[in-house]
């Protein structure tokens, strides 16, 4: 589908997950397989998301209790540490197929839209927690940026992100000049593509610079995002806790690994396990890798650190027993690939059939 247009993807897909849902073959899904699917935020479905979240970051409160009855009626929804269990001891039923649902970052919407789901359909699910974040009025880099976009002119933001990169960086700007020369991008969709582009380019860099970046064009234009809050409470993981919801950890900062030492990657790793498990909440030893990157070096030392799993977000299955505990697979789930049942069935065969045996 390279080169047709974002809408016309979408309809494709839909007409094709329609198709694969009705013709009853989401029903051959093969048996003795595990999905664990990786959902970030959960909004309401008559609320704007804003022009600047990516539909890859949420779904709506509607379409994710679809999932949910779907999943319930065709999969055996088990809890992170149940599953585990099941590979480490060899007790999954080869005539089960089991899903297991993820939640990174541990934003707020978790508790006030994705909560009452889990709470009205019994089902369990694992948040995974950036400890710095929670409880806190911080917010990731991309949000500041996003809500600089919708508040200050473009031409504005565009001069002053060069200006702050190169002030950060001391001259060496890791973006292609295209980002600041030319016309300014006007239309919503350019802007949109535009955005998008930036993100990706920071993303490279170490999260603390991308950091120093948005700071600095924060400073220059003299304007900052209000002091609300995106993140759980430590008194909603509790509560959400005491009714079948684990967490495990997300790092500390939600840095980019790939981009510490190696001593900074441990810090990251044992301070926020050490840090969780003195919180009185359903903590579970796993871990995520913020961005799913990573690489030898990270996964080393997650692998000699206290946890017992670590997620990725490389796509595909698992099988009744997991082979690599460290890289296990998810299937991303968001608003542009599974607006309804049909669409997700249609993912879920499009993803799953990459299981590790």
């Amino acid at each position: 589908m390279h080169g047709i247009s974002q809408s016309v993807r979408s309809a494709l897909r839909s007409i094709m997950g329609r198709f694969y849902y009705f013709a009853s073959l989401h029903r051959l899904a093969r048996r003795g397989q595990c999905v664990i699917l990786a959902y970030h935020r959960v909004l309401p479905c008559d609320s704007s998301p804003g022009m600047f979240l990516q539909p890859g970051l949420y779904v709506t409160d509607r379409a994710f209790e679809q999932h949910i009855l779907f999943l319930r009626k065709h999969y055996s929804i088990i809890p992170i540490g149940d599953l585990i269990h099941g590979w480490k001891t060899h007790s999954l039923d080869s005539h089960k197929r089991y899903c297991a649902l993820t939640f990174d970052d541990g934003w707020s919407d978790t508790y006030s839209n994705a909560f009452p789901i889990f709470l009205r359909h019994n089902v369990p699910a694992t948040v995974f927690l950036p400890t710095t974040y929670i409880g806190t009025n911080r917010r990731f880099w991309t949000d500041t940026f996003a809500w600089l976009l919708a508040n200050v002119p473009m031409n504005a933001v565009r001069s002053h992100l060069a200006n702050s990169v190169t002030h950060v960086l001391d001259g060496r700007r890791p973006l292609d000049s295209k980002f600041f020369t030319g016309d300014v991008p006007r239309a919503r969709y350019e802007v949109f593509v535009w955005f998008k582009s930036v993100v990706a380019a920071l993303m490279d860099l170490p999260t603390s610079a991308a950091n120093e970046v948005i700071d600095e064009i924060l400073r220059r234009v003299g304007q900052y995002p209000p002091r609300t809050r995106t993140f759980l409470t430590w008194d909603e993981v509790r509560t959400m806790s005491q009714h079948g919801i684990s967490f495990g950890s997300h790092t500390c900062n939600h840095a980019v690994l790939t981009h510490l030492a190696p001593d900074e990657v441990q810090s990251e790793l044992v301070d926020s396990h050490r840090f969780l498990s003195s919180q009185c909440i359903n903590y579970l030893p796993v871990f995520c890798y913020p961005s799913g990157i990573t690489n030898q070096i990270v996964r080393g030392i997650a692998e000699n650190g206290p946890y017992e799993a670590a997620f990725s977000t490389e796509p595909g299955a698992e099988g009744l027993v997991c082979s690599d505990r460290f890289r296990i697979r998810r299937i991303q789930v968001h608003e542009d690939v599974a607006q309804t049942k049909t669409d997700l069935a249609f993912h879920l065969a499009r993803l799953s059939g990459r299981a590790r045996t």
